[in-house]
């Protein structure tokens, strides 16, 4: 994983993108609908997105230090992947 990674989410994909700016294709292309969502932590908050492979189950974690306006976009995040695929 980088060190900023970068996660984007449509309707049916996420994309884990090497940030913190998102300047070339995703490193990771996920389907919303195989992927089960983790969040926990404090003030370390941890994201894990964690998808079915043909090889195993395969992790992918995101540490966020919760200050500022960072906890309401992962709330957001997190609230719409619990959510399942689309």
């Amino acid at each position: 994983m980088p060190r900023f990674p970068v996660v984007a989410v449509s309707a049916s994909q996420i994309f884990l993108f090497d940030g913190p700016v998102a300047k070339k294709s995703p490193f990771a292309t996920l389907q919303r609908n195989q992927v089960r969502v983790v969040h926990s932590g404090s003030p370390w908050h941890r994201l894990d997105l964690i998808a079915d492979t043909a090889e195993g189950p395969r992790t992918y974690t995101v540490m966020v230090f919760g200050l500022g306006g960072v906890l309401k976009r992962l709330k957001g995040v997190v609230d719409e992947l619990s959510q399942g695929g689309g």
